[in-house]
């Protein structure tokens, strides 16, 4: 990790008269993979759309790479730079796999060989070699949140936002995934920010941890400090997850 690649400084919004976002100030160095916690409806959606400029502020500032999203060019520059990963996948349907990232790919101006390299890649690198010409309605949901990650990485971006990667999965397809993740930000060295309730997926993939509660920091740390924190609302959190916790580890 080196120098700081996202900030918030006192960024507030509010939708439909209600405040969202009540002050929220965070840090995210560069190349670091980080957690971001809460309740429903905390914000945690609403701060991430801020990070690709989805939504501006009310008031306050956010400063990518040191500047701010200030021009439709800047918009465009920050965008190249961040892929999100959604819950769902967001595959075509009506596509395979590899018109899937080919798609994503010539529409970012990549073509011929370069493009036909990178989704060959991409997709190894997720364990997804010789599953090309399958469509999305064959695959099972993890195989849909590999292609999609697979899809993200080939646009070789500096940032993943990943929004519960390991939903809905069963405990042997979620720690495959997170052992991708892990895996991918070693390669790429990218810069994670994820948002998760998977408790084994913060212990193997957090390097900082912030819990967002009615539309504040409430706690930000490191991943050890997370987990032995004696701040009531933490600790109240862990608990409710019913888990024996792992140890925590960035090599699980």
């Amino acid at each position: 990790m080196s120098d700081s690649f996202i900030q918030f400084q006192g960024v507030h919004k509010s939708l439909e008269g209600q405040e969202v976002l009540s002050g929220v100030d965070l840090e995210i160095p560069k190349g670091e993979s980080f957690v971001l916690l809460g309740t429903s409806g905390g914000g945690k959606s609403v701060l991430m759309r801020h990070i690709v400029g989805l939504m501006k502020p009310s008031k306050g500032e956010i400063l990518i790479a040191g500047k701010e999203i200030d021009s439709k060019e800047r918009l465009a520059e920050v965008r190249r730079q961040f892929c999100l990963v959604f819950q769902n996948g967001a595959l075509f349907d009506s596509m395979s796999v590899e018109e899937n990232l080919a798609f994503a790919l010539y529409e970012n101006g990549i073509r011929g060989e370069e493009l036909k390299k990178r989704v060959s890649d991409s997709l190894k690198a997720v364990n997804l070699e010789n599953q090309e010409k399958k469509f999305p309605s064959s695959l099972s949901g993890g195989m849909v949140k590999r292609v999609a990650l697979a899809r993200a990485i080939a646009l070789h971006p500096e940032c993943l936002l990943l929004d519960e990667p390991t939903a809905g999965l069963d405990p042997f397809t979620a720690n495959l995934i997170i052992r991708l993740i892990a895996k991918i930000h070693q390669i790429y060295q990218t810069t994670n920010i994820i948002i998760t309730h998977d408790i084994h997926c913060i212990s193997a993939l957090a390097d900082r941890v912030a819990f967002l509660k009615e539309g504040k920091i409430h706690w930000s740390g490191k991943k050890e400090d997370f987990f032995t924190s004696e701040d009531e609302i933490v600790k109240r959190y862990l608990k409710s997850a019913s888990l024996n916790l792992p140890k925590p580890s960035l090599n699980a």
